[in-house]
């Protein structure tokens, strides 16, 4: 499982930027030229990885910003209801009691089938055909 710490993919991205380097500095000494070395693929194997790591990077920045936005908002709600009850024992304002109302069914329309009167399972199905 790749790793989801900061420090982590930047090391990863160092060593993926000195191999790439390495291999250009490599390729340059053998006397190849710049289309030679971009389409060697060692290269581009590297650049796609660092690519992978900045991608990566970019989701824990976005993250960690997530995190600090949610829990500055859960601080500020934390606040409001706080004040709420603080205004509310200052003003000696007490929450109404909700009453419960219990709800009555109305009965149900048509027959009412008697508790043993149910069909029991397998009655009503066609039998199986045997060959």
């Amino acid at each position: 499982m790749p790793s989801k710490e900061k420090s982590v993919r930047e090391a990863q991205k160092e060593y993926f930027l000195n191999k790439s380097e390495e291999r250009i500095r490599s390729l340059k000494e053998k006397g190849a030229d710049d289309l030679i070395i971009n389409k060697d693929p060692q290269v581009k194997r590297y650049k796609a990885k660092i690519e992978q790591i900045d991608a990566a990077l970019n989701r824990i920045a976005q993250l960690q910003t997530q995190t600090e936005t949610l829990l500055q908002r859960k601080e500020q709600r934390k606040a409001e209801k706080e004040a709420a009850r603080a205004a509310e024992i200052a003003g000696g304002i007490k929450k109404k009691d909700k009453k419960k109302v219990e709800e009555k069914t109305p009965p149900a329309k048509g027959k009412k089938k008697a508790p043993g009167a149910a069909k029991a399972p397998g009655q009503g199905k066609a039998p199986a055909k045997k060959k």
